[in-house]
């Protein structure tokens, strides 16, 4: 059994501190340190940022986290030991830290999906993933959670044949902005784009860690 140590996002002094979580089996070979999840604390279920993972806990009963919400890190090593570092010598608390390293954006809620980088590349895809592109160039992740096949997109991200982007919708009075992020394997960068709808198109692009 695999146990996850988790910062939740409850800014206070009191949580500050990693909690223990039971990784599900069909995600013990996945999970790693710097991936969002999403796990109950106490009758709510919160966000959190797994800081460690380790095979045995000082607590006797441990609940099972509930959802994954990134195919890859989002904080490498050396961000997650930032935000420690932070805790330990200002009044920052740690969920506080790692929120403020993640893209605007990615605070938002948002939908995953996987795009082929090339249609060239579409002969590459493993047979159980050409039939779940079924001649889409693009597919939600919810299909690729719902057919099992976590684990093969995760291992495959590295041959750079696709890319996961995700859309969020933020609504501001009678307008709303749609933004994209884009993480591939071979730049390191995470691309931003908004549609501003009258105001206009906004981009922008920022360096994040190699994972």
């Amino acid at each position: 059994m695999k146990i996850a140590s988790v910062i939740v996002d409850v800014p206070s002094r009191q949580t500050d501190r990693p909690f223990d979580y039971i990784i599900p089996e069909q995600w013990e070979d996945i999970l790693k340190p710097g991936m969002r999840v999403t796990v109950p604390f106490g009758p709510r279920r919160l966000q959190g940022f797994v800081v460690g993972i380790k095979s045995h806990s000082e607590v006797e009963r441990l609940k099972p986290i509930e959802a994954v919400l990134d195919v890859t890190p989002v904080l490498n090593e050396e961000l997650l030991e930032l935000g420690k570092y932070l805790t330990e010598t200002t009044l920052c608390f740690a969920i506080s830290a790692y929120q403020a390293m993640l893209p605007a954006a990615m605070k938002a809620k948002y939908e995953k999906e996987i795009h082929l980088i090339r249609e060239e590349y579409r002969p590459l895809l493993p047979q159980e993933i050409q039939a779940l592109f079924a001649g889409r160039s693009a597919i939600a992740w919810k299909e690729v959670e719902q057919a099992k096949l976590w684990r093969t997109v995760q291992k495959r991200f590295s041959k750079d044949i696709w890319k996961l982007c995700t859309k969020s919708k933020r609504r501001r009075e009678k307008s709303s902005q749609t933004y994209s992020i884009s993480f591939t394997a071979a730049t390191n960068q995470t691309s931003h784009r908004g549609d501003a709808g009258a105001g206009g198109e906004a981009k922008a692009s920022v360096n994040v860690p190699s994972f």
